[in-house]
């Protein structure tokens, strides 16, 4: 199979060089346009009040940054919540 005549394997085909024309580009960002888009009305976006709903958010929710040297013995969540209660 083209052992000493140095041919390459006839299904392997043989790239191009690279040039400019075949490489890819860098995506442009997108502007971001500080619109709501068309499709939302707004008089129906009317009396919003922020953090409406934040102290039944807080009360829910309970997280712990574990440090590097605990957070290794743990491989997810599951297996800390397993723990705790041993620990209680």
């Amino acid at each position: 199979m083209g052992g000493d005549k140095g041919e390459a394997h006839p299904r392997v085909k043989k790239l191009p060089p690279p040039s400019e024309h075949n490489m890819k580009k860098k995506a442009e960002k997108r502007v971001r346009r500080d619109e709501l888009r068309r499709e939302y009305d707004l008089s129906k976006l009317n009396g919003g009040v922020r953090g409406k709903y934040v102290e039944r958010f807080r009360a829910g929710t309970n997280l712990v940054l574990l440090s590097p040297d605990v957070a290794k013995h743990f491989p997810d969540e599951q297996s800390v919540n397993q723990a705790l209660p041993c620990v209680a």
